[in-house]
């Protein structure tokens, strides 16, 4: 038994040097921008079964090269490969992977990847950031809600915050966008302001939307940076009461943008 164990174990060790080689071999095609040769022999190795000992190395230059090719069937079959295979991929493999699919506007992709694996995913500020921006490009932003919380948990910083703004306003979710402001106080920006105030113009509270702007200016008065208010806060307010035909308040809105040299 123990001679036929020997034997076992060193075919063992030769065929996991053969997968490595062969590793090797897929990993140069890919180098050399031969996709389709790589991907014709990860196929075959696949069909025999021996596609379980490719490190993450090597799925993510299939994933990379795919997402450049435009190939995203191929970014999920190895996806799905990885976690068949038991792997836990790391923090920067999803940091790449979910950046390359975001910033080529792959956005079902990127949700696809966030379906595939869950919560194994770590919480991380660029992978989120990347699946809340999906989530809010592809019409989901009840999904994109569900990620702000474990979103604000990491180390974000304020400007940081404006997913939460961008993701109220889709929801018309004014409660929830002012509690954000006024926590950030005078780390809030123009951005976050203007989508604020925007939401509040959309859900008919322009006399909501008039106290912030008064609430902003008093923020800006605390810093030293750039201002919060600009003249897209004052037309959106202004919106907001010509929607409600209010036009003394539209006017005085006017007047006070005037007066502050807006």
């Amino acid at each position: 038994w123990g001679r036929r164990g020997a034997v076992e174990t060193v075919k063992g060790d030769s065929r996991q040097a053969k997968n490595v080689a062969l590793e090797q071999v897929m990993m140069q095609h890919l180098e050399q921008r031969e996709f389709t040769r790589a991907l014709n022999l990860f196929r075959t190795l696949e069909r025999d079964g021996r596609d379980t000992s490719f490190s993450e190395e090597c799925y993510s230059a299939f994933i990379q090269s795919a997402i450049r090719v435009g190939k995203i069937d191929v970014v999920e079959r190895m996806l799905r490969n990885m976690k068949r295979n038991g792997m836990s991929p790391s923090r920067k493999f999803w940091q790449t992977t979910l950046k390359m699919l975001s910033s080529r506007k792959h956005f079902s992709a990127c949700l696809s990847v966030h379906s595939i694996f869950g919560s194994m995913i770590p919480p991380d500020k660029v992978a989120l950031s990347c699946l809340i921006n999906a989530a809010l490009d592809v019409g989901q932003p009840e999904r994109a809600a569900g990620m702000l919380e474990q979103y604000g948990r990491v180390d974000i910083e304020p400007k940081d915050h404006v997913l939460f703004f961008r993701t109220y306003q889709v929801l018309n979710d004014a409660d929830a966008a002012e509690g954000v402001f006024r926590k950030l106080g005078q780390d809030a920006s123009n951005l976050m302001l203007n989508l604020l105030l925007l939401t509040c113009a959309n859900t008919k509270q322009p006399e909501r939307a008039l106290k912030i702007l008064g609430d902003a200016h008093g923020f800006e008065e605390q810093r030293a940076a750039e201002k919060i208010v600009d003249v897209v806060s004052y037309n959106t307010v202004i919106k907001g009461f010509a929607q409600a035909v209010d036009a003394p308040q539209c006017f005085n809105c006017l007047h006070e943008m005037r007066d502050r040299g807006i």
